[in-house]
């Protein structure tokens, strides 16, 4: 009995690779479309500013040993937080410190 052949490794760029420069641009068109695409959303997204997380090396290397440790590392998601507009200010301190519970 012979032994089935190894997966095949794709040279295909992650759709979502974790730390990669995008442009502002880039990551509203993604989103809107993201939006779009999901039937049970019946409204419409203006974005109006974009604001990326502060770099962090520590959660950065949990991150990475956490997507190590995931039978398929390429299913990874992105996180989105809309509606900074009622609230602006706590956008800063989400993108600081992370979600709580209030």
């Amino acid at each position: 009995m012979t032994e089935p052949p190894p997966p095949r490794v794709l040279a295909v760029e992650k759709p979502s690779a974790p730390f990669t420069v995008e442009t502002n641009s880039d990551i509203i068109t993604r989103f809107t479309e993201g939006m779009e695409m999901d039937r049970s959303i019946n409204v419409r997204y203006c974005v109006t500013s974009i604001s990326k997380a502060p770099d962090n090396p520590g959660l950065r290397s949990k991150f990475k040993s956490s997507l190590d440790l995931l039978q398929d590392p390429d299913m990874v998601t992105e996180l989105y937080y809309a509606g900074s507009l009622e609230k602006p200010s706590r956008l800063t301190h989400i993108l600081a410190n992370g979600f709580s519970e209030d």
